[in-house]
């Protein structure tokens, strides 16, 4: 017959506790590797996405609602079928996209602020435009993603 272990048992009761949610936390990226890490992720995620024209890798980079500010145009998207009938991927005569720089403004547990630089290209590597941003990606339910961005950009 097996003797109990006090701390077999606090060590099981922890496992089965935690194990829930470890899926969710293995989406972009663990707590240890911290939120500024995790961050940049999400942006180098939407970017590729964006690039493939890979519509469910790129909503899996945002949070709804989700707020863009363009120009002087605010706008909230309550969900994903009002984003994507809204954006267009191929829109502008560009073909790809590529940060020219990233820079941290802000950071917290669950929050960061990235001030951004993109530049857009036509086939063959010709510059459209750069485009400076701020993206806000939060951490909500175990998954960090982009909740808002404004932009430069037209």
């Amino acid at each position: 017959m097996a003797r109990f272990s006090p701390v077999a048992w606090l060590v099981s009761c922890v496992f089965w506790t935690a194990a829930p949610a470890l899926p969710a936390l293995a989406q972009y990226a663990s707590y240890a590797e911290g939120p500024e890490t995790a961050a940049l992720r999400v942006l180098d995620d939407y970017i590729a996405a964006y690039n493939a024209r890979d519509e469910a890798a790129f909503v899996a980079t945002l949070h709804f609602p989700h707020v863009r500010i363009a120009g002087d145009r605010v706008r909230t998207f309550p969900g994903i079928g009002e984003y994507m009938r809204e954006l267009e991927l191929e829109k502008g005569g560009w073909d790809y996209s590529t940060w020219t720089e990233r820079r941290v403004v802000q950071s917290g547990p669950t929050k960061v602020h990235v001030a951004a630089r993109f530049t857009r290209y036509r086939a063959g590597g010709i510059p459209v435009g750069s485009y400076d941003s701020l993206y806000v990606i939060v951490l909500r339910n175990g998954k960090w993603g982009i909740l808002a961005r404004s932009s430069y950009a037209p």
